[in-house]
Order: C-alpha cells, then sequence, then structure tokens
C-alpha cells in the first residue's frame, strides 16, 4: 500500500464472497455504504480503490463489511447509537458519507461493532 505522506492506516477490513456492503464510519460521524461489487476485482488492476470522500479536517475512523441484516453499533466517549444498516445510504465509492452520528463537543469515536 503506498501512502502520502500525511496518510496512516487506521485499519484492515477483510471481505467476504457473500458481504454485500462496505460501510465508511469518519471522525466526524459521517456514515456512507456502497456495494461491494464496486471494487470490482482488485487482482487485475493492482491498484487501491477511493473509499469515500473527505473534507480536508475528516478523518476515516473504520471501515468494515457487513450484509443487509445487521446493525452498526457506535460508541463514543458519551453516547451509544445503533444504526439499521438499512438506513445507511447506499452511494458510490467517492461519494460522502451522511451525518447519522452525533459527536458531542470533547468527545469522539471509541468502538464500532457489528451485530
Amino acid at each position: 500500500i503506498k501512502m502520502n505522506d500525511n496518510d496512516v492506516c487506521v485499519g484492515v477490513a477483510s471481505v467476504a464472497n457473500d458481504d454485500t456492503y462496505l460501510i465508511v464510519v469518519t471522525e466526524k460521524g459521517l456514515v456512507k455504504r456502497c456495494e461491494t461489487s464496486y471494487l470490482g476485482d482488485p487482482g487485475k488492476r493492482k491498484m487501491s480503490s477511493y473509499l469515500a470522500s473527505l473534507d480536508g479536517n475528516d478523518k476515516v475512523m473504520w471501515v468494515g463489511a457487513v450484509r443487509d441484516e445487521t446493525k452498526l453499533c457506535v460508541y463514543t466517549r458519551t453516547e451509544y447509537t445503533e444504526i439499521n444498516i438499512e438506513d445507511i445510504p447506499v452511494v458510490s465509492r467517492k461519494a460522502k458519507g451522511k451525518k447519522l452520528i452525533a459527536i458531542p463537543l470533547g468527545s469522539n469515536l471509541i468502538d464500532i461493532k457489528v451485530r
């Protein structure tokens, strides 16, 4: 993986054959869902794909592969939010997410789980 000077790897997500969506969550509480088929076959291109467009002051905090019937559980320092996967908008790879998680002033994302 070739990264620019200011880039950091925040984690790795594996995608199973029966996973239908990738979920992207940003530090500012933006969330998006894109179909795994949008990624194509990485073996043919030998290059990475964009997963989201971000504002200059936002960062990707979590990426995970999911199926339709799951929920996203988001923990901040002060709150817990549960989001049904079908309530997350399906958009293209390069699109920005939608504000679905309230991040109170002085708080931040602690953990994200799929159940």
